[in-house]
């Protein structure tokens, strides 16, 4: 589990966001293999 900071949330639920796990060195230097990072869904349809 990966935990919203509460300054993310402004207008937003938890579920509005998921976290992915970053595999590979593709996009070096801003993520890393093994990085976390926390994506807010787009919602548009």
């Amino acid at each position: 589990m990966v935990e919203v900071p509460d300054t993310y949330l402004t207008g937003r639920k938890p579920e509005d966001f998921c976290a992915m796990h970053v595999r590979g060195d593709s996009m070096h230097p801003d993520f890393r293999d093994s990085d976390i990072v926390l994506v807010l869904k787009n919602h548009s349809g």
